[in-house]
């Protein structure tokens, strides 16, 4: 049979032709704890990103604390879990910044690293993988060439949702009764190189239509909030950029407004290492 250079044109068209994913619609929560992206919807097995270690800005005569993490779990404000890996960039009440890094698997308090020491500054890379039972974590310090790695067992490990935050951390009593404590002013943390990957082995950026994503503002909605939360900053994500694998996270001085019902408080941080 032959065809026509029009029909031969027309076939190599729809031939070399893939459809681009659509992206998945945005969705948007405001948090007493949490700030940055959550993708959900499916359930994951990696998730990763670069970001570089802020610079916390402290004033003498109070402590404040922010953490930056990814992690596997915990959107769901119903979930007992939540394993993940990050840095703190805290102040002391003497004015002083400190900076370490720590992994986490909740209910358990954080445990810090001691054979990575990071500075504000350095550009780090870092992941949480679940295999099984098998969690692993990683970061990497790109400017430093330092990295840890290690597997612990979890029981029943959170894979609902991947997750890229800033956070206020908390302080937990024995009882498991936690407050949220006050933000540093880290300035703006930048993410990038941002994904995730399913269990059936998916990979996107955090736009993906493969899963759900929320923005999530950490700001608080009343001044009783303000006053017994004891959250003194405000922290606001951008919008994506780089086909959905980067934003960047911005800290602001105040409580936000006085109205807008209430904030979601999403699990918790460790603000003090338990080893």
């Amino acid at each position: 049979m032959r065809l026509s250079v029009l029909a031969l044109l027309a076939a190599a068209l729809l031939t070399g032709f893939r459809a681009r994913p659509a992206e998945a619609s945005l969705q948007t929560a405001t948090s007493s704890n949490w700030a940055g992206y959550a993708a959900s919807g499916a359930r994951f097995r990696k998730v990763s990103a670069n970001w570089t270690v802020p610079t916390a800005t402290c004033t003498s005569g109070s402590d404040a604390y922010s953490a930056v993490w990814v992690g596997l779990g915990g959107f769901d404000t119903q979930s007992q879990g939540l394993e993940q890996t990050g840095i703190d960039a805290n102040c002391s009440s003497s004015g002083r910044a400190s900076y370490r890094v720590w992994y986490e698997i909740l209910p358990d308090a954080a445990h810090t690293v001691h054979s990575l020491k990071v500075s504000s500054g350095d550009r780090l890379s870092a992941s949480v993988t679940v295999s099984g039972h098998d969690v692993t974590f990683r970061v990497r310090d790109l400017t430093t060439g330092g990295s840890y790695s290690t597997t612990k067992q979890v029981a029943n490990p959170d894979v609902s949702s991947a997750d890229w935050i800033v956070e206020a951390p908390s302080s937990c009593s024995s009882s498991n009764d936690c407050r949220t404590l006050p933000l540093s002013n880290f300035g703006t943390v930048g993410f990038t190189h941002a994904s995730a990957t399913t269990a059936k082995g998916k990979t996107g950026t955090i736009s993906s239509s493969r899963w759900t994503s929320t923005k999530i503002t950490l700001g608080q909605t009343s001044r009783r909030q303000a006053r017994f939360g004891a959250v003194s900053g405000t922290a606001t994500p951008s919008s994506l950029g780089s086909g959905g694998s980067a934003f960047s996270v911005d800290y602001a001085e105040g409580t936000g407004g006085d109205g807008g019902g209430q904030p979601i408080t999403f699990p918790g941080g460790s603000a003090s290492p338990s080893g």
